[in-house]
């Protein structure tokens, strides 16, 4: 069989993308809807975390 993916249904709705750190701070998230696929917004999350990562010092000047 071929066709539409039947855990679906089409349904709509929204995923919520949240990063955190250990403790549950939230750092960054993103509310998408339910058909965006997870690797997508994966990098956006990371790449928008509200504190900076300091770079590591062998690329330091």
């Amino acid at each position: 069989m071929t066709g539409h993916n039947p855990t679906d249904r089409s349904k709509l709705g929204s995923k919520r993308h949240i990063l955190t750190y250990k403790d549950g701070i939230p750092l960054s998230t993103f509310i998408t809807s339910a058909n965006t696929h997870d690797v997508i917004v994966a990098t956006f999350t990371i790449d928008n975390i509200v504190i900076k990562r300091p770079l590591p010092s062998k690329y330091k000047h």
